[in-house]
């Protein structure tokens, strides 16, 4: 059973290690803000930011350290310092950036060229660690000591590449996969949802061969959204991309595989709206979700 936190116009929602909730939101039509809900469930939420909206929509928080960094369409990338101040900290004005990570070296970020960057958070340049002509980074993500992220070739082939932090430590082929659409990890293992709906699992030190250890069923196989716990993987998927209000699935897989449970469904906004990577999270005994009025939850 599904319900509703936060009645507003939330499109995005990411979490924290500690539990904390994180989502941007519309607070009004000059004003786009990000919020935290913490212990969860909670349902009070906490204003840290607010920007002006004419400077474009707000991507997932994504958080290093006492840190949060998050992205504004018009701008670049927004670092948020505990004392609630904001300050531009990569300037990509009209770029569309499409994934956002961070360690305690660098901040991430993935743009609509095919790019990957490293933006060393001292204030160093930043300098290039992928490139993709014609083609599309999904990602990245970072677990604390390496960076993951596929690069998926404009014939759709799509290759998993693991990086340490170090500048000298270049990106490695791991495994050749379908088209991939979004990545997830634990203490082990990447997982790889690819376009066809289907779910693999290699392990973290590349050396594995894709696993396949789930499908998605019937004709809703557009991922939209991706979480593990110590037990399960979730998946979000849409029928189609955009246009207007469409059908949202909520799968739940164990992690050493078996057939996909459906475990919600729902609705969401086609287009800018729609769940994208840390659209999907798992914070306690609940999962959470961006809707366009509100963040879905349910039980696990």
């Amino acid at each position: 059973m599904t319900d509703r936190v936060v009645e507003n116009n939330s499109a995005r929602v990411s979490a924290a290690p500690d539990g904390t909730l994180y989502y941007t939101t519309s607070a009004t039509a000059a004003e786009v803000v990000v919020r935290a809900l913490s212990p969860m469930p909670a349902t009070n939420p906490k204003t840290l930011a607010t920007l002006a909206s004419a400077n474009g929509y707000l991507g997932e928080v994504v958080v290093g350290g006492s840190d949060l960094f998050f992205s504004q369409s018009n701008v670049g990338i927004i670092k948020l310092t505990p004392d609630g101040k904001t300050s531009t900290f990569v300037s990509r004005p009209g770029g569309v950036l499409r994934g956002v990570a961070v360690d305690a070296a660098n901040v991430y970020y993935a743009d609509s060229s095919g790019m990957l960057f490293a933006q060393p958070r001292a204030g160093e340049p930043s300098f290039p660690i992928s490139s993709v002509p014609a083609g599309t980074i999904v990602g990245p993500v970072a677990d604390g000591t390496r960076i993951f992220w596929a690069e998926v070739a404009a014939d759709g082939k799509a290759t998993l590449k693991i990086r340490g932090k170090a500048k000298a430590d270049g990106p490695l082929n791991r495994a050749s996969l379908s088209s991939l659409r979004a990545l997830a990890f634990d203490a082990d293992y990447v997982y790889l949802v690819s376009a066809d709906g289907e779910l693999r699992r290699v392990l973290k030190d590349g050396v594995s061969v894709p696993e396949l250890i789930g499908e998605v069923p019937g004709s809703r196989k557009v991922p939209k959204g991706i979480a593990v716990d110590d037990d399960s993987v979730y998946l979000a998927f849409t029928e189609k991309e955009t246009g207007g209000t469409i059908p949202l699935d909520v799968y739940q897989v164990s992690k050493c595989g078996g057939p996909m449970r459906l475990i919600a469904d729902d609705t969401v906004v086609g287009g800018g709206s729609t769940i994208v990577g840390g659209g999907l999270v798992a914070v306690g005994p609940h999962l959470y979700w961006g809707r366009q009025t509100s963040i879905g939850r349910m039980a696990k």
